[in-house]
């Protein structure tokens, strides 16, 4: 990875060594185990797109369960990854300690300010180590960044899938940040947390933050019963995918409906992300349901999302997170008297709706299943 991120940087002097490394130098097994969660190594948890780099390059230890607190998540160590200014400027990130950048295809480049804090040896090091790499392709979005390490928490709350902010939050740490976003509740702080406290105080953090959020998405909600049409789209999806849902509409006789109203309408819906389509109409005869699409980071970058059926049912509620049945690539959930079915979608054919057909075939058997087995 050295070539791809051809640079490092920490947001406190004791990471400085872990920085320059550019991974964590532990595993969380150990943890893993103590506190009952999945250790997926560099691997993608499912749900948790927005809160992961989504590289396995960038992302390490990935714990998945319940976590301490509470509430189901993710913990991981990441190493975050930071544009960096032609001019070598990391935009929000003041004072960094040991900034070293080499650009591609330029100049090595060190932040004199607070080289000294990195043995000028090391720094010679690496810039020797720089000159006999190959400049990455420019086409990788990481050669351009640095990286910071870092340990982050994360929490599903679809309550607040419409929102999007970041904020410092109070702490002794350098740096220790919230962010929301595509219904994801995200705590980051600076270095890779070892000690069991640290990182159960880490995990409680994002967990009680999830609550506050939890409880301020309902109050803002405006909850509608499953039958109800709701208001037409203000504007039309973003491109490529405006064509294809007004294409699927007139094939099937659906309703486009506004993705907004969909959230407040139903803001405990345990699809991941945020939706961007959404479509309302017969999808068995004499049965109403809805069609959706999500997503889970910027459409204007990736295609990272997952594709919904919803239906109403008389079947027994999930956990909060839904299910992942045993050997089927799908998940599900039900709640407030909806089953909602979703599936991961082909993030490389931006503008393809996924076979919506055959995943509302599948939603109407798995909604034959469960309501057979209610009490």
């Amino acid at each position: 990875m050295i070539g791809r991120l051809p640079g490092y940087g920490a947001f406190a002097r004791a990471d400085v060594a872990d920085a320059k490394r550019r991974r964590p130098d532990v595993d969380l097994s150990h943890y893993a185990a103590g506190r009952g969660l999945d250790l997926l190594g560099s691997r993608n948890a499912a749900g948790f797109f927005a809160a992961l780099p989504l590289d396995e390059q960038l992302q390490f230890n990935v714990l998945r369960g319940e976590l301490p607190g509470g509430e189901q998540g993710i913990l991981f160590h990441e190493v975050l990854a930071l544009p960096v200014s032609p001019e070598g400027g990391v935009a929000g990130a003041d004072g960094l300690f040991g900034y070293v950048y080499k650009p591609p295809g330029g100049a090595f480049r060190a932040r004199h300010v607070l080289a000294n804090l990195v043995p000028w040896g090391d720094i010679a090091t690496d810039l020797l180590a720089d000159l006999r790499r190959p400049t990455p392709q420019v086409s990788d979005r990481l050669a351009d960044c640095i990286g910071i390490p870092c340990t982050t928490a994360a929490v599903l709350v679809p309550e607040v899938a419409l929102e999007q902010f970041t904020r410092d939050l109070g702490s002794d740490r350098p740096y220790a940040k919230l962010e929301v976003e595509y219904g994801t509740l995200i705590v980051r702080v600076n270095g890779y947390l070892r000690d069991d406290a640290e990182l159960d105080e880490l995990a409680r953090l994002a967990c009680k933050l999830a609550r506050e959020q939890r409880a301020a998405g309902e109050r803002a909600a405006d909850r509608r019963p499953f039958d109800r049409p709701l208001p037409a789209p203000d504007a039309q999806a973003p491109p490529p995918w405006a064509d294809p849902l007004d294409a699927y509409a007139w094939k099937h006789a659906l309703c486009l409906e506004d993705p907004v109203a969909y959230h407040r309408a139903f803001p405990s819906l345990a699809v991941p992300g945020r939706a961007f389509g959404v479509l309302r109409g017969e999808l068995a005869p004499g049965g109403v349901g809805r069609v959706a699409w999500h997503t889970e980071k910027s459409l204007a970058t990736n295609n990272d999302g997952r594709n919904a059926v919803l239906l109403p049912t008389t079947a027994a509620s999930t956990q909060r997170t839904g299910v992942r049945p045993p050997d089927e690539p799908l998940s599900y959930w039900v709640g407030d008297g909806i089953l909602a079915v979703w599936e991961l979608r082909c993030k490389e054919l931006r503008g393809d709706l996924g076979d919506m057909d055959a995943l509302i075939e599948r939603a109407l058997a798995l909604r034959g299943e469960l309501e057979r087995v209610a009490p």
